[in-house]
């Protein structure tokens, strides 16, 4: 279902569009500029806010490659034409679904940009992952780009995927296995030094397509409490069996604490991370969410970070 919805919006829709694009020319510089922008303006959007992982990351400059050789050409054919022509009912209708698309998109691309910047006092954390490359798939203050952002708790919240070679979360499409996601089984480091005060490492992965477990979402799960402060970071959906640590163990900044897995309310190996305060007796899914910095970066969907270690 995720991977059609995802070539539906992020390939055949704008395969479509630039069709469109190139089957109707413009009557005026006025219809030339509305075509900018209804192209430049969704196209926008799925830049910031798409999830490209789905299939690969690559498809990204692609699309906007495609996108800036439309609004050239909707220029070049636009620009020596009268500012204003009109062939009645037909041309106000069109006028009018590029408006509302572009207002539509408008409003998805302002909430994107507004959630690249953290809303609360940031803690400062090592990247819990190494060797390879990393795509954040949710993250950022607003819902445009992290749905996680409606719980209090997890309002900070990411999802990191380890990346294939050809960019993309499986080695093949579709998947098939769980080995099929390069993320499943990576190995996780500690984020930050100090004790853990929870751990759950009995819960079975959910075989690739089959039932997820709501009742106990973050399924396999460490939580640690930074030292030197209030805060509790959670990485959850745990691999069965990977978890080396137990509850009441300090342990030290990139310490090989567990594997991603695919445990919990996950439909496909990621691992989640979120920081939080307050709530301190309970297992990570109560309090108040602190947002995140990897190396004084505040990662967001679609940012990408390579080879991390420690500085």
């Amino acid at each position: 279902m995720e991977l059609r919805d995802v070539i539906l919006t992020h390939v055949v829709g704008p395969i479509v569009f630039v069709v469109l694009v190139l089957r109707f020319f413009p009557i005026s510089r006025t219809d030339a500029l509305l075509t900018v922008a209804a192209v430049a303006s969704p196209f926008t959007f799925l830049w910031l806010a798409g999830r490209w992982h789905v299939v690969s990351v690559w498809m990204r400059p692609v699309v906007l490659l495609g996108a800036l050789g439309v609004l050239a050409l909707s220029w070049r054919r636009g620009h020596r034409l009268p500012r204003y022509a009109s062939k009645g009912t037909r041309t106000w209708v069109g006028r009018t679904v590029k408006v509302a698309l572009v207002v539509f998109t408008s409003v998805g691309t302002a909430d994107a940009l507004a959630g690249r910047v953290p809303q609360g006092d940031p803690v400062e954390l090592e990247f819990p992952l190494r060797a390879g490359r990393f795509y954040v798939g949710q993250g950022g203050s607003t819902p445009s780009i992290n749905y996680h952002t409606v719980n209090r708790t997890q309002r900070y919240a990411l999802d990191i995927t380890k990346l294939s070679n050809w960019g993309s979360r499986v080695t093949r499409l579709p998947p098939r296995d769980l080995r099929d996601f390069p993320s499943y089984g990576a190995v996780l480091y500690a984020p930050c030094s100090g004790v853990v005060s929870h751990v759950e490492a009995s819960l079975p992965d959910n075989a690739l397509g089959g039932e997820v477990d709501r009742r106990r979402p973050a399924g396999n799960e460490i939580l640690i409490r930074c030292d030197g402060t209030h805060v509790e970071v959670l990485m959850a959906h745990l691999q069965a069996g990977s978890v080396h640590v137990v509850k009441g163990e300090h342990v030290d900044a990139g310490r090989i604490v567990a594997a991603i897995g695919n445990s919990g309310n996950s439909p496909a190996p990621h691992l989640h991370i979120h920081a939080k305060t307050g709530a301190q007796a309970d297992t990570g899914l109560a309090g108040d969410g602190v947002p995140m910095l990897f190396r004084k970066r505040f990662l967001v969907r679609n940012d990408v970070v390579a080879d991390a270690g420690p500085e």
